[in-house]
């Protein structure tokens, strides 16, 4: 079973084993035009350490027209290392407009995967 970080998790130090899987799950309301975006250096930082296996969205509860979904990314420990992911909750095109981070130290121990079967 995946570890699962929300937002009261932000700034939290992870550990994790070689193959197993980490969830992000963040609110967020894309019809305001806001949504999270991972750091792009982040993102680098990560290749090979963590896969990225999912990246879902769930709207709001029935009834909840213009509430807040979810957005869970779901991250596969691939390598031994550490790396720091970052999230910024911003308005496509407008990088002022910024209205929330997150992040979270990932640390994985142990053997390399070869391979990630889905």
């Amino acid at each position: 079973m995946p570890r699962t970080l929300g937002p009261a998790d932000n700034g939290a130090q992870v550990t994790l084993g070689v193959g197993a899987q980490l969830r992000i799950a963040l609110p967020e309301s894309p019809t305001t035009g806001f949504r999270w975006r991972l750091d792009d250096a982040a993102a680098q930082a990560a290749c090979g350490l963590l896969t990225l296996m999912d990246d879902a969205y769930a709207g709001p509860a029935p009834g909840l027209a213009g509430g807040a979904g979810q957005r869970v990314w779901t991250w596969q420990a691939m390598a031994p290392g550490q790396v720091q992911l970052q999230w910024v909750l911003r308005r496509a095109g407008a990088p002022a407009a910024e209205q929330g981070r997150f992040s979270a130290q990932v640390k994985v121990q142990g053997s390399a995967v070869a391979s990630v079967s889905t």
